[in-house]
């Protein structure tokens, strides 16, 4: 599980799983930096959840990955733009997005997405449309829920 971990992170992904063990939590996030096999690198978020047996056991943990090597990009290549559009979207990162017609909640990344750094998130949620209906012919709007500082899938549970 750490093989592709980058080597700077390995110990800090290692001392957050090794609480996760110890039952300190059952949900943790962090992020890190991952191996590809042409010897870059992503940047991701990993959320690890915990799975128990009845007795409360740990039996092993699912880890999910988000890639956030945009928003790592934007936040060192464009720290002026970066800080020009969290101080527009009162310093939130992410947008929750519900669509209109089948209800199918995500999150989004405002740094994953192209648009100037002045660009307010009502006007990019009002944009956004359910790439799940997408692929069923149809492009029904989306309904910004609400702003986040982080991914509510990869909120910790400290």
């Amino acid at each position: 599980m750490f093989e592709e971990t980058h080597p700077e992170d390995v110990s800090e992904d290692r001392r957050q799983f090794q609480r996760q063990l110890a039952g300190e939590f059952e949900r943790c996030s962090i992020e890190k930096r991952i191996a590809r096999k042409d010897g870059g690198h992503i940047w991701a978020q990993v959320t690890s959840s915990s799975v128990r047996d009845a007795d409360g056991r740990f039996l092993y943990a699912v880890r999910v990955q988000h890639d956030i090597t945009n928003r790592k990009r934007a936040e060192r290549h464009y720290p002026v733009a970066w800080k020009n559009t969290q101080r527009c979207n009162g310093g939130y990162a992410w947008l929750e997005i519900e669509c209109s017609r089948c209800k199918t909640r995500r999150d989004v990344d405002l740094a994953a997405l192209r648009h100037p750094p002045t660009t307010f998130v009502h006007d990019l949620a009002s944009r956004l449309r359910c790439s799940k209906c997408g692929k069923a012919g149809r492009r029904p709007s989306a309904t910004l829920l609400q702003l986040a500082s982080r991914s509510r899938q990869a909120a910790p549970e400290i």
